[in-house]
């Protein structure tokens, strides 16, 4: 009876093993799949990048251009003379208002 038992043991035994080779393999391969997955994710990321850098430079460039822009036109704006302080704009900005209420 006991080498009908050690037969059944050893069959088991080798059915295991060969059901741990086969998770193995599987997880083997999994991890080949996740480092190509992951791969192609951040290759994709530095491909768009690299595709999309021209235009976010150039979008850089307008943006600094703008604010420079921005700025001249406020000192061009502050060098203009108050004309309310002037005599005869006072007389000219009454006759204005006087317009507008018609």
């Amino acid at each position: 009876m006991e080498d009908k038992q050690l037969g059944e043991l050893l069959e088991l035994t080798r059915e295991n093993n060969k059901i741990l080779r086969g998770i193995q393999r599987s997880a083997r391969v999994n991890k080949v799949f996740k480092f190509i997955y992951w791969g192609l994710i951040i290759g994709s990321f530095v491909g768009t990048y690299y595709y999309i850098q021209p235009y976010f430079n150039l979008l850089l460039n307008l943006y600094s251009q703008a604010g420079s822009t921005l700025s001249d036109i406020q000192k061009k704006a502050s060098s203009i003379p108050d004309l309310s302080k002037t005599p005869g704009a006072v007389d000219i900005l009454k006759q204005l208002d006087s317009l507008n209420q018609r």
